[in-house]
């Protein structure tokens, strides 16, 4: 049996719930005709397991490591990780900033105020600095001992209106995590 000509035509459908389908079509001359269906998925939906452990050690990764969070649209840095894995699709800075980081922080916060109800004091450090806008925001860090070490932990960043006076600057820690009383 000879083939005396084979014709390939590929064309792309519509995406369909995330899966782009190319359909490959071989025709041999005289004989039957093949339907060869390639599909793969384009990206991982938000919902998937692997898309949201990675999303999860993002966050963990800017958070600890101070990154400034437009690293999520650095070129290299999204080169990098669809190297690992082409199919993971990088939270934009805007989502990032507003939901993912905003969801991650409410647990991290009660867990904070747990460890801090049961020390018996908490040492203070505030930073008070102006943006390039021209607004005025206020860092508390809190030093206390647990289990017998050291532990230092961000309390707050806030903006920071008024003079930067010291009855205005207690009145904006008074409140942080209930701590007045252990300072």
């Amino acid at each position: 049996m000879v083939l005396a000509d084979v014709v390939v035509v590929v064309s792309p459908t519509p995406v369909v719930a995330g899966v782009v389908v190319i359909s490959a079509v071989v025709l041999f001359v005289g004989l039957v005709q093949v339907i060869v269906f390639i599909i793969y998925a384009s990206s991982r939906a938000a919902t998937d397991a692997k898309q949201i452990r990675i999303t999860s050690t993002l966050i963990n990764f800017v958070a600890e490591t101070l990154q400034p969070l437009y690293v999520v649209e650095v070129a290299s840095f999204t080169k990098m990780f669809h190297a690992v894995d082409p199919r993971y699709q990088l939270p934009t800075r805007t989502h990032l900033t507003t939901t993912l980081i905003t969801n991650k922080t409410t647990p991290l916060q009660n867990k904070m105020r747990e460890e801090l109800s049961n020390v018996a004091s908490v040492c203070v450090t505030i930073d008070l600095w102006t943006s390039r806008q021209m607004r005025s925001y206020l860092g508390i860090t809190g030093h206390y001992f647990q289990d017998y070490r050291l532990v230092s932990a961000m309390l707050a960043r806030k903006r920071f209106k008024g003079r930067h006076t010291t009855a205005n600057i207690y009145s904006s820690y008074a409140d942080v995590f209930n701590i007045t009383n252990k300072i």
